[in-house]
């Protein structure tokens, strides 16, 4: 019988070249250990709904791996000579995708910054059993209160917030991290899109920013319809923003 998760694996392999994606074996050996741990963590911790390797690679991995174009795209057009490119993904739960841009990427300097402190126990976890700590670190705090923090805001090049919520939330807590000229990446479904690129534009210039990009990915790859918003940083945000949850809930910038 064939093991489960080699034969996600070998998925993984196959999807990541039809992103142009390249691993090499130790990247893969980290993504191989990242959902056994994962797996092993979720019998006890609930992280994802489904953690059997074909479904987390399937579902959350490749998806996450769908950002690599983009954040590669960003270093080579503003930050060609930079070493280290600063990353914080808002939210971050099991790591998705943080954590394996992370792995994908090792230029990334990542921050992944969720609540719930069982899910950061999984995250420092992993990250040190992979040597990842010297550029990956996992903080528990909310973002709302974290991003008024001097050594937090307005100090990274890229966002990511893969699950937080509506666009305009998403862009309220992400936009302060930012620093101008840095980049937002907001994962939708396709069907989202249109309504998302609606509420973008009326939330992010309150911000500071302005959506740049609107990419449909392909859908034979995933398996399901999927679209990026990038946003642009282009001024500093006051610093009236982030708002309290309750605040961001109640009166949503896009209003």
């Amino acid at each position: 019988m064939a093991d489960p998760l080699e034969e996600a694996m070998a998925l993984l392999s196959v999807r990541a070249k039809q992103l142009f994606v390249s691993l090499t074996e130790e990247q893969v050996e980290l993504v191989r250990q990242y959902c056994a741990q994962l797996a092993d963590y979720n019998t006890h911790t609930n992280l994802v709904s489904d953690a059997s390797p074909e479904i987390l690679v399937a579902d959350h991995i490749v998806d996450s791996l769908t950002l690599v174009k983009f954040v590669d795209d960003f270093k080579r057009r503003k930050l060609p000579q930079a070493a280290i490119i600063a990353l914080v993904d808002i939210g971050s739960g099991a790591g998705l995708p943080g954590l394996i841009l992370a792995i994908a990427l090792p230029y990334l300097d990542v921050t992944l910054i969720e609540s719930v402190g069982k899910k950061v126990r999984f995250l420092e976890s992993f990250i040190e059993t992979a040597g990842l700590n010297k550029r990956v670190r996992a903080v528990c705090e909310r973002a709302e209160v974290i991003a008024h923090q001097r050594q937090y805001r307005e100090n990274f090049h890229a966002a990511t917030a893969r699950a937080v919520g509506a666009i305009e939330l998403v862009a309220e807590l992400a936009m302060p991290f930012l620093r101008v000229g840095g980049e937002l990446y907001l994962q939708k479904s396709l069907s989202q899109l249109d309504e998302a690129s609606r509420h973008a534009t009326r939330s992010l210039p309150k911000l500071g920013g302005a959506i740049i990009e609107a990419t449909a990915l392909d859908a034979r790859i995933l398996g399901k319809e999927r679209a990026v918003l990038v946003a642009e940083k282009r001024t500093v945000t006051a610093n009236q923003y982030p708002r309290a949850w309750a605040q961001m809930k109640h009166r949503p910038l896009s209003q």
